[in-house]
């Protein structure tokens, strides 16, 4: 009797660590990385659940440019509220500003 009552809790203590294995691996395939890239550098990377948007995206400054959006790698801009479908990276795109020196 001993024995089975042993053996029984080997059993149990294998099911709740498959159920624990199972759900830490199913979240882990559930969420996506999104890279920022900034001048070919990491500015910021976020991790999203599957299906989901960002809550907030980064807003990245720069001397003497304007951030005009971030875009992926086959031009195509992020907007708010897109929904993450896969890890993605997302790169700058800046406007230069333009000043009229003569004006004083």
């Amino acid at each position: 009797m001993v024995k089975d009552m042993k053996s029984s809790g080997y059993f149990v203590i294998g099911i709740i660590f498959l159920i624990i294995l199972f759900i830490v691996v199913s979240f882990k395939f559930n969420v996506y990385k999104i890279t920022f890239v900034v001048d070919n550098e990491i500015y910021k990377t976020t991790e999203v659940r599957k299906d989901t948007a960002l809550k907030e995206v980064p807003v990245p400054t720069k001397e003497g440019y304007a951030f005009i959006g971030w875009y992926d790698q086959n031009g195509n801009v992020y907007e708010n509220g897109t929904t993450i479908t896969d890890d993605i990276i997302y790169y700058a795109r800046w406007a230069t500003i333009v000043t009229d020196e003569n004006e004083n």
